[in-house]
């Protein structure tokens, strides 16, 4: 009789530890903002634009200094949150209205796996290579 009391105060510890720990488990990442093209990490590309990132209209744009017009900037998959007037992508903070200078390069035509906004409206992407 006492070994099961010890078993089922074993069982239940160990059933308390596993909810303990289960809580503390790292959660999913949430999908990125609405107005923001994103892609899964993948080739880097190797040209460099620098230009002014802006947001209208429900839509992330690059103006680069070397475009005919407005890019859709499409940015990695990797934690894309708005902070203030920042985007964030992982550790990387890139402000609105000021000029930087951008990775990756353009394609007239996304990637199956590339996620665009409806909203969003160009004849170029700039796809932003990953910072490392």
């Amino acid at each position: 009789m006492s070994i099961r009391r010890a078993n089922g105060r074993i069982a239940a510890l160990t059933l308390a530890s596993l909810v303990v720990v289960g809580s503390c488990a790292p959660r999913s990442e949430a999908e990125p903002p609405a107005d923001v093209a994103y892609a899964e990490p993948g080739d880097s590309m190797g040209a460099e634009t620098s230009g002014v990132l802006r947001r209208e209209g429900g839509c992330v744009y690059l103006d680069a200094d070397d475009a005919i017009g407005p890019m859709v900037a499409v940015f990695p998959n990797e934690g894309i949150r708005w902070s203030g007037d920042s985007l964030a992508v992982g550790e990387h903070f890139f402000p609105l209205g000021e000029r930087l200078q951008f990775m990756g390069g353009a394609r007239e035509e996304v990637p199956e796996d590339t996620v665009v906004p409806q909203a969003c409206r160009a004849e170029l992407y700039w796809f932003i290579s990953p910072s490392r």
